[in-house]
């Protein structure tokens, strides 16, 4: 696998091809979400659960550099290779997929609050299971109704924001390095949490009223 140094914000830019065979390799854990109406045809999110990662993959092939040739260059080309555009006459190095456009390393917080919300897509995700998520080592039924009871307590006595704090300082962070996807948290007011698209986000922030 082809490496690339992260920005100042810990983004990496630069496309770079990632190996299937990973996902076939004895005790890596790699969960693939393709998210349909929220990411283009073609990429999907995955989450590393071990390096904590989470990258954005594009299928193959993809163009990593071409250049435009003249007439007799084309001429020169064409006896040699076959996979040439004689019409638009570029010389085009192509790269199998899948490959890395964006990569994000999450916190132990962050990939706790990331997974279940991964998984509840497209529907949102109730906040007693990013609760059991953050809290416990073993997410199970009885820890998510425990959670849950949890909760209506802290919403009856007045304390719902004090049990919600570590909840929304990890998702906090995390849109941060969600925005480097163009995907945004969204709440469910006192239910819980969904992803949505940055992108449609921001276009209807931006729709005047009287349009």
């Amino acid at each position: 696998m082809t490496k690339a140094h992260p920005d100042k914000d810990g983004c990496i830019l630069k496309a770079q091809p990632v190996s299937r065979k990973q996902d076939n390799e004895v005790g890596t854990k790699i969960s693939h979400f393709s998210l349909p109406g929220l990411l283009p045809p073609g990429l999907t999110l995955a989450l590393n659960l071990e390096t904590r990662t989470l990258a954005l993959l594009t299928e193959g092939p993809l163009i990593m550099r071409e250049q435009r040739l003249s007439v007799n260059e084309m001429y020169l080309f064409m006896p040699i290779l076959e996979a040439l555009n004689l019409e638009t006459r570029p010389l085009s190095l192509l790269t199998k997929g899948p490959l890395i456009m964006r990569e994000q390393r999450l916190s132990v917080n962050e990939m706790c609050v990331i997974m279940p919300i991964l998984e509840a897509f497209p529907h949102y995700c109730p906040y007693e299971e990013l609760l059991a998520h953050i809290s416990t080592n073993m997410v199970t039924p009885a820890s998510i109704a425990r959670c849950r009871q949890r909760l209506q307590e802290a919403q009856s006595h007045g304390t719902w924001q004090q049990e919600l704090r570590p909840i929304r300082r990890a998702l906090s962070s995390l849109r941060n390095k969600l925005h480097s996807f163009q995907l945004e948290i969204s709440n469910v007011r006192e239910r819980g949490c969904s992803l949505t698209s940055l992108t449609s986000l921001t276009e209807r922030l931006l729709v005047r009223p009287d349009d």
